[in-house]
């Protein structure tokens, strides 16, 4: 940021130059050996007493890395870590109890060790690509596999940290928690898309939009079936919400079923689909695709019947505000829709979602927020949460290109289950 401001004032290009890329790389080096080290004495030794200085030395890497590097993305990313670690130190908190999350928090470095490696190795050496398959194993696995397991979903450390902290200190750790999450879900989903490339490359004939409507057509019937084993045995309440689940999974599936067709007969190879124009507002798309966004707002309104009915006479009053709020939604929604068929106006399928559209999934967006809100644990409602990261940067990115929307639903079967174990 620094040499970016002095190349703005002064017309020079110091940002570029190899020497300030060869600091920086040095420096993640230097961090990511020392992290290692610590590491490693903890579990040879059993000894925790190397953690103080790491976290130390992690918030001046920081420090000093974010005034080479002109990346926005990494400045924050930066920001966001010297505020999570820093919590450590204000409060302070006991390093001797927490010792094992501290080490997991520390492990996310050791793939900015394959990162330098990226920069140093030559790319035509067979090295290149063990170093890329090494950083992505380690970023996946330390940083999306090992610290939601552990700081997200570990009962042990999010019940000690919910007495030890104060209401203003757990916003601040649970917001930087997240924020250092949401950033590594955002290059998690752009690493994917970049090998969903380069198997799109490699398999033309398989990255299709017929194969993703075929696939569709059945993935949301996973969904009723989990949610009967996750509930069983089933109480009143808890059927609302399997029976908006099965007509979800129906109307989906008829809804894709027709789309497969339409596409398998007019689009019957990749080459095709090339120049594919498929209005869903044409008559033999419309009834399936509205049906199906409707049953999308039942399904949603009946799991909240199914969260807040035990809650009476209180949660009759919310799900009185929450019908009211969709019932708007949907009356815009529909005067929409006719004025877009009135006007001969298309909404293209895998195009841009108008506003419109966002509007409506805006109210979905909301019941999400009041299910993690009414969690009946916390570490269900970081489940509720992390599937609802995943959902938004598959929806932004689209990772997936033609498959995208598959992996939508992948995400959305992981949505179910957060939501299904948070009403139990």
């Amino acid at each position: 940021m620094l040499f970016r401001t002095i190349d703005y004032l002064f017309g020079t290009n110091l940002q570029n130059h190899s020497i300030i890329r060869n600091i920086q790389n040095v420096n993640t080096l230097a961090m990511s050996t020392v992290t290692a080290i610590s590491v490693l004495h903890y579990f040879i030794n059993s000894s925790h007493s190397l953690f103080p200085y790491t976290m130390k030395l992690v918030i001046a890497h920081c420090t000093i890395d974010m005034l080479f590097t002109p990346n926005f993305e990494l400045i924050l990313h930066h920001i966001i870590t010297i505020r999570l670690a820093s919590i450590f130190f204000y409060k302070p908190l006991p390093m001797d109890i927490i010792h094992f999350e501290t080490m997991v928090v520390l492990s996310t470095e050791f793939s900015s060790f394959f990162l330098v490696g990226r920069d140093w190795i030559p790319k035509d050496s067979p090295y290149y690509k063990i170093n890329e398959y090494a950083f992505l194993l380690s970023f996946f696995y330390f940083r999306l596999y090992l610290l939601p397991k552990h700081l997200l979903f570990g009962t042990f450390i999010n019940d000690f940290l919910c007495e030890l902290l104060d209401y203003t200190e757990k916003i601040s750790y649970y917001g930087a928690l997240y924020s250092f999450m949401g950033i590594n879900v955002y290059w998690a989903t752009i690493m994917l898309k970049v090998i969903c490339k380069k198997f799109r490359n490699l398999y033309p004939h398989f990255f299709t939009y017929a194969n993703n409507e075929f696939f569709l057509q059945y993935t949301y019937y996973i969904c009723p079936i989990m949610s009967l084993v996750i509930y069983s045995p089933i109480n009143d309440f808890q059927l609302f919400d399997i029976v908006g689940q099965m007509i979800l999974a129906y109307n989906s599936g008829q809804y894709h079923q027709q789309m497969y067709s339409i596409i398998k007969r007019d689009y019957p190879t990749k080459e095709n689909e090339t120049n594919m124009e498929l209005n869903v507002f044409s008559p033999y798309i419309r009834p399936y695709y509205i049906a199906d966004l409707l049953t999308i707002q039942l399904r949603t309104f009946l799991y909240q019947v199914s969260k807040f009915s035990p809650f009476y006479p209180n949660g009759i009053l919310g799900i009185g505000g929450i019908l009211t709020v969709q019932c708007i939604t949907i009356y815009h929604y529909y005067e929409f829709v006719f004025e877009m068929i009135e006007n001969n106006r298309e909404l293209m399928y895998g195009g841009k979602s108008t506003l419109m559209c966002h509007m409506f999934n805006m109210n979905i967006f909301i019941n999400i927020i009041l299910s993690i809100i009414y969690s009946n644990t916390i570490v269900n409602a970081h489940h509720n949460l992390l599937s609802l990261l995943f959902i938004i940067s598959c929806m932004f990115i689209k990772p997936g290109y033609e498959l995208n929307h598959t992996l939508l639903h992948i995400c959305l079967i992981y949505q179910t289950y957060s939501l299904s174990i948070a009403n139990t």
